[in-house]
């Protein structure tokens, strides 16, 4: 599968430590984006990352789907989505919002087994997922992006600590004028 393919290309191969949090399908405004990537990749192998993915991907396309794998997931979905927990018509809401602000009514994305019946027919067409893969992944239409940490953090995150408290203690020492405001600091750090 993609998903596989990905960690073999990125996590097994050593170029990434795992996946970046941002990895999957987001909602974002609007618009539906997938990510994927790799958190500790080291300097030199940040140019890698890309190809790696691409022809994870490519791989994918090329071998095709495993039939039992994707009927599992179907299962599942499906059952996630007929399950009744307290918490139930949040889920439902969360699943309704993002469709409904693309202009879908609500309850077309309500009729699951509609969506689920029609997905199963064109899932029997010949390489319907492969095709689909070529279509919205195998493009030009990608966003590349490198975060880099930044040496001084530790350091800058350690400085703004002590001015914060700094001013949390002057405002302190304002608040009750006359007092020894260390005493309050000792008592927290007792308690």
């Amino acid at each position: 599968s993609a998903s596989r393919g990905s960690y073999r290309a990125l996590i097994e191969s050593g170029l990434g430590m795992s996946f970046s949090p941002n990895s999957g399908l987001q909602q974002v405004g609007s618009k539906m984006m997938y990510s994927v990537g790799a958190i500790g990749v080291a300097g030199e192998n940040v140019a890698r990352v890309k190809s790696a993915i691409m022809s994870a991907l490519q791989d994918a396309r090329t071998k095709g789907f495993d039939k039992v794998k994707v009927d599992g997931i179907l299962h599942q979905l499906d059952l996630s989505i007929k399950h009744k927990t307290a918490d139930f018509g949040m889920g439902m809401m969360r699943r309704i919002l993002p469709y409904w602000f693309r202009g879908v009514s609500p309850f077309d994305t309500l009729a699951w087994d509609s969506t689920l019946e029609g997905f199963k027919q064109k899932y029997a067409e010949p390489r319907y997922l492969e095709n689909l893969l070529q279509e919205c992944f195998l493009n030009d239409q990608t966003f590349t992006f490198t975060m880099n940490p930044s040496e001084e953090y530790s350091r800058e995150l350690e400085a703004d600590e002590k001015r914060r408290l700094a001013s949390k203690i002057s405002d302190l020492e304002q608040e009750l004028p006359g007092k020894d405001v260390s005493e309050f600091l000792g008592e927290g750090r007792q308690a």
